[in-house]
């Protein structure tokens, strides 16, 4: 009975493993990002982003890190992102799903859109007449590799044939 209660629980462990979050609060204020800025998310790897214009379309655009804009009415840490400006992200680990930016400090007059360019590799793009907005935090969910499936798979085996028995 112990151990299918430990492996039970073991199997829940698991199943919870893919879901990360990162926010840039290890992230210096005032850090400027021309060059990609890449950021080690614990247990799945690098996710790296980079600036690009997008009246252009080219990659001249410097990006910050800073709490000048406000959620609430307080100062947030973020990614701050002028109009006319995209964040690309790519996530260096897993294939990701269920990827999901918190923005922050949309003005009536702008709008910032994520999407998929490509597997792994996302854009957040803030158009219109504002003052910019801020990437706050990023979610996601990485789906595991097919060996760690295979593992699960036996343990999962391995209980029903002791239950059997």
């Amino acid at each position: 009975m112990k151990t299918t209660i430990f492996s039970i629980a073991s199997l829940a462990l698991v199943a919870n493993a893919g879901a990360f979050g990162l926010d840039f609060t290890s992230v210096p204020d005032g850090t400027t990002i021309g060059a990609p800025l890449t950021i080690v998310v614990a247990g799945y790897g690098s996710v790296e982003f980079s600036a690009g214009n997008l009246v252009d379309n080219s990659g001249v655009s410097t990006l910050e890190v800073g709490t000048d804009l406000l959620e609430g009415g307080v100062p947030t840490k973020s990614l701050q992102v002028e109009t006319n400006e995209r964040v690309i992200v790519r996530f260096l680990g897993a294939p990701v799903t269920n990827v999901a930016f918190g923005v922050i400090s949309v003005s009536g007059d702008e709008t910032a859109v994520n999407s998929a360019i490509a597997p792994n590799l996302f854009t957040l793009a803030v158009t219109g007449n504002g003052d910019g907005s801020g990437l706050k935090n990023i979610g996601f969910d990485a789906i595991p590799e097919p060996s760690s499936a295979a593992l699960l798979g036996l343990g999962v085996l391995g209980l029903l044939v002791r239950r059997k028995r």
